[in-house]
């Protein structure tokens, strides 16, 4: 989430364990969210066909400013946030044109070749 850079800065066990957790369970939090957004579609798309990197922002942006928001605001923003999902929608992966060969491993050394009579 930082660039798919995992960046810790603390250096006692105890914190660092801390700021995996919080990774791990702000990975899970966006999932979810996401899986609540595929509720919200109304085509047969799947949670996994959800960009993952363009609902992280909007969640931030969100918990940012629920702060500020008065009570009476949080249900439209939630309305609003969860009408985006048909943006995310990722495009189907194309079909691979050439088919998976095993290269042969180039020799390490030179053979000799062998004279024919």
């Amino acid at each position: 989430m930082l660039a798919n850079r995992l960046t810790l800065r603390s250096r006692l066990p105890a914190l660092v364990k801390q700021a995996l957790w919080g990774v791990l369970l702000t990975y899970n939090m966006v999932r979810y969210q996401m899986v609540k957004m595929w509720h919200t579609l109304k085509d047969d798309y799947l949670p996994y066909q959800l960009s993952f990197n363009g609902r992280l922002a909007p969640i931030m942006r969100l918990l940012v400013g629920l702060a500020c928001l008065t009570p009476g605001a949080i249900p439209h923003q939630l309305k609003y946030f969860y009408a985006m999902a048909e943006n995310l929608i990722l495009e189907p992966r194309r079909e691979q044109c050439f088919p998976r060969l095993v290269k042969q491993r180039p020799e390490r050394y030179a053979r000799k070749k062998s004279r024919s009579p």
